[in-house]
Parts: structure tokens; sequence; C-alpha cells
């Protein structure tokens, strides 16, 4: 206990260094700056227009709230140690291991307040301004997802040369049935029940990203309980729905979706949650649009402790430096990942494999004639390992992007949030032991 009330003491007053800044001013300030140039963006539709308010908005938080408790936590800490204040926290006493853990508990806490104090003047700015707009967007209205329990591929399994999409693809005579079971104790409210196919598809023909299937609702006997329906679906058409009657859903416990491609020409590329029911009118938008911003939240978050460890060994300029190297390097690691599997590759065949679609045969043409010294030898596997290991053991920080789930109209559900958590969880465990170990043998001197 009281250890723990030590740290808190601690990450008090590192609130407390924050708000003398008058912080608070400038974040209205700002919140409310970051509403108006959202709302002067250009867009073809209104719509668009919304939607494209709400990515400004998540991005300009998230840009200026990382920005800002970077450049605090590397003054802050050399700010300690340059004027001696260290001393005296030592003296009370306290231990590095409550100090680090203290400024950190104090950094999330600053990155708090600053996400969502910004999130909500701009929510009231938009709300205000732009209401008539927002509420005929369909992220108004979120949905969430009823996924199937499991996935069972029938038929013979078909592999397409032409291109690999990392999975087994299905074609004609082939198909994937996922099984659903309670939904007759779901309160769907229309007379009709809508269900989303995101399956990934792929046009043999014209190698395009898209198949037409169909899809046939069955129940527990494989009996079909409707006409089989028709649609397009992959990566020209994501959010493809077709429709069930309700007192079908109603009067049976069990349900399964089958969806089989339609012709020779076509395959889909099925995974678990590819299917779903979708639940409408159940979710709040401003519930939704708080959780996005609580991936924000734990983005700053996890950016701040890395700051921290950086701050913890290093001066104020490298750590400044290795901060932002941070936050661009965690932005862009799926690049990173495509560039180190990429590296090293000697044919068209080989580089098709890997990256699907007949776009990119003039790239893999061109990376084909390249010298042998730059696609070739003991250098170039040394560097693919480097960057693939790098890219494997870094945080993605595309994984707290919410404009895949807000944008789209989908309730961000706690199982997400907490997958999030854990993944931040994770590597906030890591880098704050990193910080520790760094402070623990470091000279308290200025640098």
């Amino acid at each position: 206990m009281i250890m723990i009330r030590k740290i808190m003491t601690i990450a008090y007053g590192t609130i407390a260094e924050f708000t003398r800044n008058r912080i608070f001013l400038f974040l209205m300030i700002f919140g409310l700056f970051v509403g108006m140039v959202s709302s002067l963006l250009p867009a073809m539709s209104p719509e668009d227009k919304i939607k494209l308010m709400f990515r400004v908005t998540f991005t300009m938080i998230g840009l200026f709230s990382t920005l800002m408790i970077i450049y605090f936590i590397t003054t802050s800490m050399y700010r300690d140690i340059e004027e001696k204040t260290i001393y005296t926290i030592f003296s009370r006493p306290a231990s590095r291991f409550v100090y680090i853990c203290g400024r950190a508990a104090g950094f999330v806490s600053i990155a708090f307040l600053m996400v969502f104090i910004l999130s909500g003047i701009t929510l009231a700015y938009f709300t205000v301004v732009h209401y008539k707009g927002l509420a005929d967007a369909n992220i108004f209205k979120p949905v969430k997802y009823i996924k199937g329990r499991g996935m069972a591929i029938e038929g013979e399994v078909t592999h397409l040369e032409l291109v690999s999409t990392g999975v087994n693809l299905i074609g004609d005579g082939s198909s994937a049935v996922w099984t659903f079971r309670g939904l007759s104790k779901v309160p769907f409210k229309d007379d009709t029940v809508q269900i989303s196919l995101k399956v990934g598809g792929i046009n043999a023909a014209t190698n395009a990203g898209s198949a037409f299937v169909g899809v046939d609702v069955l129940d527990k006997d494989d009996k079909p309980l409707l006409e089989t329906q028709y649609a397009y679906v992959g990566n020209m058409n994501p959010g493809m729905c077709v429709t069930v009657d309700k007192n079908i859903v109603e009067h049976n416990k069990e349900l399964k979706v089958k969806v089989s491609p339609s012709g020779k020409n076509f395959y889909i590329a099925p995974q678990k949650n590819d299917v779903a029911f979708l639940l409408l009118d159940h979710c709040s938008f401003y519930s939704n649009y708080f959780r996005a911003f609580g991936f924000v939240f734990f983005l700053v978050s996890l950016l701040s402790v890395i700051t921290l460890s950086a701050a913890a060994f290093f001066g104020q300029k490298m750590a400044l430096v290795l901060a932002f190297f941070a936050y661009i390097t965690g932005n862009t690691l799926p690049y990173l990942k495509s560039f180190g599997n990429l590296i090293g590759m000697k044919s068209i065949t080989e580089m098709q494999s890997f990256v699907p679609g007949h776009g990119h045969l003039h790239q893999a043409e061109t990376y084909t004639k390249l010298p042998a010294y730059l696609t070739d030898g003991i250098h170039i596997t040394i560097l693919k390992k480097c960057v693939l290991y790098f890219s494997s053991i870094f945080p993605d920080f595309k994984v707290f992007d919410p404009t895949m789930y807000f944008l789209k109209g989908t309730y961000i559900d706690n199982g997400i949030i907490v997958q999030v958590v854990a993944y931040m969880m994770i590597y906030a465990l890591i880098f704050l032991s990193l910080a520790w170990l760094c402070f623990w043998k470091r000279e308290l001197v200025s640098r």
C-alpha cells in the first residue's frame, strides 16, 4: 500500500506539472479548430463528408496528442535530472522503480485527459453544427455482427495457381458453411434480417478481387429455407448483404449459411468470421464514438511508455528521435513486413505467390531485372531476416486504428476492446520493464 501511495503521489505531481502550463485552454481551442477544419473539407456527398470529417478528427487528435505527450515526457524527465528534482523524490524515500511507475501512471493519465477532452469538444461541435448530416449517415446507427460459431469447408478444395491469397481457395463444386445457434433469442426488430458477407473473392477470368456467389440459408438438417440468393463478394464489395425473413430466424434454433462460388471462373477465400447476421438499432453512436477514441488513447498510452523507456536512458534529443522513430515505424509496419517478404525474391512466379493480382506484374518484371547483388547473397539474406524479425517484434500501431470499425458503421463491442487492451498491455509492460532496467543503473547527471 505504501508503494502504491508513493506511485500515485508521483503520478499526481506529473499531472499537476502538466496542468500548470494552461494546457486545457489550448486543448479546447485546438478541439474547436479540428472541428472547423474538418467541416471545410470537400467531399462528393454528405455521407462522404461526415466520414471524412471523422477520419481527419481521429488523425489530428491522435497526432496532436502524440506530439504533446512525447515532448512533455522528454522535457519533464530531462528537467528532473537537470534541476536535481529527482533527488528530492528519492529522499522521501522512493526507489527508482516507484519513480518510473509513478511517471508512467502520470503520463498515461495525461494521455487520457488529452484524448477524451479533445474528443468531447469535437463531438459537441459536430453535434451542434452538423447534426442533420450526422443523423443521416450510416455511422450514426452502428450495427453489431453476430458471428458464426465456426466454418466447415465442404466439397473438393480447389487451389487457384494464378493467384495466392495465403489460404485455400474454394472453387466450383465446393462451398463454405457457417453455423449459427441461438439466433431465435436475438431481438431482431425488422421483418427481414440482413446477413453480411465479407468473403474474399477472386474472378479467375480477369484476376479481379471479386467473385459471384450463391448464398443458401439451411436448417440444422441442411434443408433449404429460402431460395438461393446471389451476390458479388470480395475486395470490390466487402459489405454485401443478403436478406432472410425474420420468422425463419425466430423458428429455427440453428441456422446454416452456405456460400458457394457460382461458375467455374469464381473462387472464394473464406475465413471463420466472414459471414455474420447484422443486429440493427441496438447500439449507441455516442458510445461507439468514445469507444473508437479509446483506441487512440491506447495508442498514445503505449507511445508514452515507449518514450519513457527512451528518456530513462538517453538524453532529451535522443529520446525525441527514438520516440518519433517508434511512432513512424509503428504506423508503417505493414509496409515494412511486405518489404521484408519481397526481399530476395527472384522470379515473377515467386512474387505473385505473395502479391496477388495482375496489377503487380509490371513491378515483378522490373524486380527480376535488378542486378544480382540486389536480389541474392548473404547480405540480402541477413537484411531480409532482420527486417522480418524486427517487424514481427515491434508493435503494430495499425491495431489501434478505430476507423476500420467506426467509419463502416460497426459497433466496437467489448471483445474487440479486450483484444486491443491486451495487445497494448503486453507491449506496455515490456517497455515499462525496459524503462526500469535502463533507469536502474543510470547515472543521474544531465546529458
